[in-house]
């Protein structure tokens, strides 16, 4: 037959989960416990605290099944049992023995979370706090005093599912500005004038807008009327309109 045996570790493991369902308070300070002591200690927190309706996983409930198992068999919680009768119990034979896991190296292999099982104080919590990992709620936990239950957030942040970041939003390029200067502008009307040809405001401001289809008319009739206005003065000579309205330059524009 062969058997099963129950660790420290998984004592500790269904422990830091029964005090996430019941919260015990004082928690038990397992590690200055033998293995019998603690054993003890978790089936009698178990029997006290735990009600019909509190739901354990598989592998907690049934550290606790054997170590109810094991005090009945006793008869009496009072006489402290044998080691073996904590640790051992017999299962199936076609069951395979749980194999032994190799001792890893932390510097070499040991993952962050495998290097975290082992941990039992405080400092040495704080100490893995230091890894990049927990960046993000290092300050956080930090303030956590109690070193079960900071082992417990630390365990549960590793084991969390990574949360995808989306990626940014790329900002729409800018669209190449092939809008017109204002001097260029200008520059193209007072050649427009100076050419000779006599055209009304309409007729400019329409040469404009085929000229320099990315500007807007408005800002085309704008100029125009600048030119026409003595405080403004677009152009190195007031723009003038006869009774036609055929534009034409008038005097010489004074700064």
């Amino acid at each position: 037959m062969a058997k099963k045996v129950i660790t420290k570790e998984q004592l500790i493991e269904a422990y830091l989960e029964l005090d996430e369902i019941v919260g015990i308070e004082p928690p038990i300070d397992y590690e200055k416990m033998g293995l019998n002591e603690f054993a003890n200690e978790v089936h009698e927190t178990v029997v006290a605290l735990v009600e019909p309706e509190d739901e354990f996983t598989a592998k907690t409930q049934k550290v606790f099944d054997l170590l109810a198992k094991m005090y009945d068999d006793n008869g009496d919680d009072d006489d402290e049992p044998e080691d073996d009768d904590v640790v051992e119990d017999e299962e199936d034979e076609d069951e395979p023995e749980d194999e032994p896991e190799d001792e890893l190296e932390p510097e070499e292999t040991a993952s962050l979370i495998d290097r975290l099982k082992p941990i039992r104080k405080k400092v040495e919590l704080h100490t893995l706090l230091d890894e990049p990992e927990f960046k993000k709620v290092k300050d956080a936990f930090l303030t956590e005093n109690n070193p079960i239950k900071l082992k417990k957030r630390m365990t549960d942040y590793l084991q969390q599912e990574p949360v995808e970041e989306k990626p940014k939003a790329e900002k729409p390029k800018a669209k190449d500005d092939k809008r017109a200067t204002m001097k260029e502008r200008i520059a193209f009307i007072e050649g427009l004038i100076k050419s000779g040809k006599k055209l009304t405001r309409k007729e400019i401001v329409d040469e404009l807008d085929v000229n320099f289809p990315f500007n807007s008319r408005a800002s085309h009739q704008t100029i125009i009327t600048d030119g026409k206005n003595p405080n403004i003065g677009r152009f190195s000579h007031l723009l003038v309109e006869d009774k036609s309205g055929i534009l034409s330059f008038g005097k010489k524009m004074t700064k």
